[in-house]
Formats: C-alpha cells, sequence, structure tokens
C-alpha cells in the first residue's frame, strides 16, 4: 500500500499511525460531511464553495497526516485531494490488519 512518508503536492508527509481514537475523529468529520452534503442535495462537486472543501480537506489531513504545510497548501490548485482519500482508505483499512 503506502510508505510511511508519501509526497503530496510537492510536501513530504508522514502517515499517522492507525489509533481507534483517530479512527473515531476521522468517522466524526466524515459524518459532517455527509450531514452538509445531504443538507445541499442539489448542489455538485463543483457547487460546494471551494473555502468548504478546503476545510475539510485541511481538517481530515491533520487528522492523517503529520507535515510543515505551506501557506496555501489546502486551497492551491495543485493539492492532490485524491492522494487525501487514498490515505484514508489506507488508514481505515489498517484497522482490519490490527
Amino acid at each position: 500500500m503506502f510508505d510511511k512518508q508519501l509526497t503530496v503536492s510537492g510536501i513530504s508527509v508522514t502517515l499517522k499511525p492507525y489509533t481507534a481514537k483517530r479512527h473515531a475523529k476521522l468517522e466524526e468529520l466524515n459524518q459532517e460531511i455527509q450531514r452538509f452534503i445531504s443538507s445541499n442535495p442539489e448542489w455538485t462537486w463543483e457547487d460546494i464553495p471551494h473555502d468548504v472543501k478546503v476545510s475539510f480537506w485541511k481538517r481530515k489531513a491533520e487528522l492523517l497526516w503529520t507535515a510543515d504545510y505551506p501557506a496555501g497548501f489546502f486551497d492551491s490548485d495543485e493539492f492532490e485531494y485524491s492522494l487525501l482519500k487514498d490515505t484514508e482508505l489506507h488508514f481505515t483499512m489498517m484497522q482490519v490488519y490490527l
């Protein structure tokens, strides 16, 4: 799957280890995201305000990664949010192997 380090948008990030507490916080955040999506069912991905996406990406990354993020890292058009989703899936799968 992944090494403990990954390069995201040119920045080296270290994957945080799986913990039940971290997993619970990630689940809470995912529920919050789902509530947001449910409250705006007519919106497409493009309709979601960019600052809302950035806020969710940043909060997820802070749960999953350790890194020194430069200003505007999550707001950049170059932010590879697909790698955030991939590491989230990896993190969740770690629960299966413990």
